[in-house]
């Protein structure tokens, strides 16, 4: 498996991990970041210490990929709501914000944590 391919699945399990726990959460009670606290953080931190520690991925990109998972998940919960309904998200570039600095922290501890650990060949 190569590097790309592997940078790919984890985005991809991580961005399922995380986003059918909050997709299915109803809009009411939707509040970001707080709706990810708990397991969308751990698998964004265990994301990013992976691709750092054990697929040999530099801090730069281990933070970049992991860290993106939250804001497009946020991202295509909106897309999907302004579709149903246009005035549902008129906040959505604050909100995207929120998401991001909550995924880029919790990368930056992941990836930076890890790096503690990685294997040096």
């Amino acid at each position: 498996m190569t590097s790309k391919q592997l940078g790919w699945g984890t985005f991809s399990v991580g961005f399922l991990l995380v986003g059918i726990p909050f997709w299915l959460e109803p809009y009411e009670t939707v509040t970001v970041p707080n709706s990810f606290f708990g397991w969308g953080v751990l698998v964004v931190f265990l994301a990013a210490a992976f691709l750092r520690a054990l697929a040999y991925f530099s801090f730069l990109h281990s933070w970049l990929i992991a860290g993106a998972i939250i804001p497009a998940v946020t991202m295509a919960r909106t897309l999907v709501e302004v579709v149903s309904d246009p005035t549902s998200n008129n906040l959505w570039p604050l909100v995207l914000i929120l998401a991001a600095g909550t995924g880029a922290i919790v990368a930056i501890a992941g990836a930076g944590i890890a790096s503690l650990f990685a294997r040096r060949g």
